[in-house]
């Protein structure tokens, strides 16, 4: 059955993508997480061609709720470490303010415009 496949691949790339965010492996994030969204596609265009997805057999059923969960569970840690990592940079990097005009650069001595002052 070809959707038992696609559940198999979907767990087997959930476990991937979650044992990468346990370890905080950018890298690996980078890599499993386009095969899971893949296989993820892949399982929701399965799911599509099936008539009636509620007659389902009740471990397919489940399985899939299981995926579900899952999914949610690792956009919520993603969305944490995601945070984390903002609050890092910000002690590191303190935010510039922004400036309306210029480039940021602090104004010249002076005060007024050059071709405002007076020529004696």
């Amino acid at each position: 059955m070809q959707l038992e496949t696609t559940l198999s691949e979907v767990e087997s790339r959930l476990k991937d993508v979650g044992a990468a965010l346990l370890e905080t492996d950018a890298l690996a994030v980078e890599r499993t997480a386009p095969l899971l969204r893949q296989a993820a596609l892949e399982l929701s265009q399965a799911l599509q061609k099936i008539p009636r997805p509620t007659e389902l057999p009740a471990d397919i059923q489940r399985r899939i709720q299981a995926i579900r969960s899952q999914l949610s569970q690792q956009r919520e840690h993603l969305a944490r470490l995601s945070a984390l990592t903002e609050r890092q940079v910000a002690t590191l990097l303190p935010p510039q303010e922004a400036s309306t005009y210029g480039n940021g650069a602090p104004a010249r001595s002076g005060g007024a415009a050059r071709i405002y002052r007076s020529q004696g």
